[in-house]
Formats: structure tokens, sequence, C-alpha cells
């Protein structure tokens, strides 16, 4: 089965007042995050794991301020999934061959659902995969220039296809 892509997302709460969530986003390809140090970058990414893996996936305690929706595809399925905190979970999956449509709320259906369709080899490995680039003061991306800056951002998004291109920066 092919690799699911994230088209779009939404973070209505997600475990402070502070943080003000994410809007409906639809993503065309990768996703970029980035802002002042303490604006919710990292509490956004612990909301997508948690969007699609549930309370497994967060790196956070789940407090009842977790409200989010994400929908993802591959050539095959479309998955969307709306958490709300406490059990209030619900997967639905489209097959995008024959249109069926299949709705699951239990929260460990859920989960074994994820597995099989992940083909991962059990819940342990519920993890979001994504790469920090911190903004310390030693690993500043502000200290890049223009082409280092396109190299990282080659390299962690599958753009090799344009590294030529950016060598020529």
């Amino acid at each position: 089965m092919n690799k699911f892509r994230i088209d779009e997302f939404k973070i209505t709460k997600f475990n402070s007042r502070r943080y003000l969530g994410v809007g409906l986003t639809k993503l065309d390809n990768n996703i970029l995050i980035y802002g002042e140090h303490k604006s919710g970058k990292s509490t956004t990414l612990d909301a997508l794991s948690y969007a699609i893996f549930g309370i497994k996936g967060s790196s956070r305690s789940i407090n009842n301020r977790a409200e989010t929706y994400i929908k993802i595809s591959n050539d095959e399925l479309e998955l969307t999934l709306d958490r709300k905190a406490g059990n209030n979970h619900r997967l639905t999956i489209k097959n995008l061959t024959d249109g069926s449509i299949e709705t699951i709320t239990e929260i460990e259906s859920i989960n074994c659902k994820l597995i099989d369709l992940f083909n991962l080899p059990s819940e342990d490995c519920l993890e979001f995969k994504t790469k920090l680039l911190y903004q310390d003061q030693e690993s500043s991306l502000k200290k890049y220039d223009s082409k280092k800056l396109w190299r990282i951002i080659s390299f962690y998004t599958s753009l090799s296809s344009k590294n030529e291109e950016i060598e020529k920066l």
C-alpha cells in the first residue's frame, strides 16, 4: 500500500488555553511550521500526531482541551480522523476504488485499524515522523545563507529532484 499524505487538518484546541490552534489547512505537499520561540510549533506537531494516532501518538498528557481533525490519503484510501478529548473519536475510511465507507468510533478499534492500515508491527510504533530544526543560538537557521537553507529544505521535503537547481543558487 502506498504511503499516506496529509491532505488537510484543523486543530481547534490542544492542551492549553494559550494555544490558538490552526484553522482548516489544505496541503498539496509538505508542511513547514515555523515561528518565534514559544509560538506553538512543537504543540502543533504534537497536535498533528494526536490527530492521527490519538493519545498514544502524543508526547504530552491529553487534558480536556483537545479537538483535532485530519484527512490523510493514498491512492487507495482516504482516512478522516476526528478526535476530541475523552472518548469522542471517529475514524472514517473511504475506499477510493469502490466508494465504500467504514466508520469506527471505539478508540482501541481505531488503533488496531491504523496499525493494520499503516502496516505497523504494534501500537508501540504509532508515531509521527518529523524533523525538527531547532532555533537555539548554536543551531539557528538564521545563520545559514539561502543556498544552505535550500539544501536543508530539499533534503527534508524530498525535493532532491530540484538539487541541480539548488546547486546553481
